[in-house]
């Protein structure tokens, strides 16, 4: 008896509906074609081309001819999509039949602003749809964001499930239960990084990047999305971005070559400017020697303050020591008479020691005691050089190309 009431209430409201909304009279057809009109139960969700014929291609904001197409089973078959406003409290609910001679063969949901509808129908006539949309009740809001708005395309981030987004934040309203995912372009010159939030755990959050524009989307279930808890909550959404740096023109060629030799880890492929910390330039080393030896270095020497596998590796064969009381600082950054020292002992380690030799530098004073041999070791090999004036500037910081560079110079001396 409910079901039958429910019934009788839609139909009533849809007849309601014809009178009031006023469903367009039917304009001519022929025997091979038929007319359809649609309305929204609530205008405010669709858009104003958001009535599609997507067989024909033809907006049907107003009274149009359709053509059927003929499937496999010789029926009549009429599809139609609602493109609904991305952001909006209203979703898609279901299809209904005013009238004509059509029965609705399938419908659903192809993504938050857009359905469908299949429709069996007759050789010719009139047909009156009602598109029924309901109101999210209780939901989270949820906005796409990115760290840096100049780094991101402008029409750059986006949620996939209620479509697209712009150079404003995207954002919509989300239910409980549903599943959220979402997308980043970048500008030319930036890569993406990963999506965080503080609000939701978002599942797979990182994925490679790459340079311009890049889309992660939950393809296959395997990328970055979250499912909205209940109760729903308000959620932002940042994807973050950095620049993609190139190398100085000096170090192009020696740093792609590095890349092709296997020496440079993936995360320390970019940001050639940084300087380089005690930790990434162990894992240069790792990377070196494991090349040149074709075997994983399987002792490990511990330290208190890391746990870092490079640095064990690099301590194990005494590459890399402390700075004391059993630390290493694998994050503080590297001198350049610390890199000269570490290069030294890593061409010793592989059995191929470099010529020892007294450094000429105008500032070899301010060498520190225990750096004396390593530096003149560089200075004769070419390994390291000046940096202008003929000084060596043992304190100064040792970049990421840098370090790149000279442990490239080091591969092709020991090869």
């Amino acid at each position: 008896m409910r079901n039958k009431n429910t019934a009788k209430k839609i139909a009533s409201f849809a007849l309601a509906l014809v009178m009031v909304l006023g469903f367009a009279m039917p304009v001519m057809a022929n025997a091979d074609t038929l007319t359809i009109t649609v309305v929204s139960t609530h205008p405010d969700w669709w858009n104003v081309d958001g009535w599609f014929d997507f067989e024909e291609g033809v907006e049907i904001s107003e009274p149009i001819v359709v053509t059927p197409t003929i499937d496999s089973e010789g029926r009549r078959i009429v599809e139609l999509n609602a493109f609904g406003v991305s952001g909006s409290r209203y979703v898609f609910d279901h299809w209904y039949v005013v009238s004509g001679n059509a029965t609705i063969l399938s419908q659903g949901q192809s993504s938050r602003p857009q359905a469908y509808a299949t429709m069996l129908v007759s050789e010719s006539g009139h047909i009156d749809i009602l598109f029924v949309s309901r109101r999210i009740e209780n939901p989270g809001r949820v906005i796409v964001t990115a760290n840096n708005p100049d780094w991101a395309h402008p029409m750059g981030l986006g949620l996939d499930s209620i479509g697209f987004g712009a150079s404003a934040p995207a954002q919509s309203y989300i239910e409980s239960g549903e599943v959220v995912t979402f997308y980043a372009f970048g500008n030319e010159g930036f890569e993406f990084v990963e999506w965080t939030s503080a609000d939701v755990a978002i599942i797979n959050p990182s994925l490679a990047g790459g340079e311009g524009a890049i889309r992660w989307g939950d393809e296959g279930g395997d990328g970055p999305h979250f499912i909205m808890p209940y109760p729903a909550v308000d959620v932002e959404i940042v994807a973050v971005f950095r620049p993609l740096e190139t190398p100085s023109s000096w170090a192009v060629e020696p740093v792609n070559a590095a890349i092709a030799a296997g020496l440079v880890p993936q995360n320390l492929q970019s940001g050639y400017s940084q300087t380089t910390t005690r930790a990434e330039f162990a894992a240069l080393a790792v990377a070196l020697y494991e090349t040149v030896t074709g075997a994983e270095i399987t002792g490990r020497m511990q330290f208190n303050d890391t746990n870092d596998i490079s640095v064990e590796k690099m301590g194990y064969l005494g590459v890399v020591t402390g700075v004391g009381y059993g630390n290493f600082a694998p994050n503080s950054t590297l001198t350049r008479e610390q890199a000269a020292v570490m290069l030294a002992r890593l061409a010793n380690v592989l059995e191929q020691p470099l010529p020892p030799s007294a450094p000429t530098f105008a500032d070899n004073a301010q060498l520190s005691s225990w750096a004396v041999d390593g530096v003149g070791e560089m200075q004769a090999s070419g390994i390291m050089g000046g940096v202008g004036d003929n000084r060596f500037d043992p304190q100064g910081l040792y970049t990421r190309e840098q370090s790149i560079v000279t442990m490239m110079r080091l591969f092709d001396l020991l090869n």
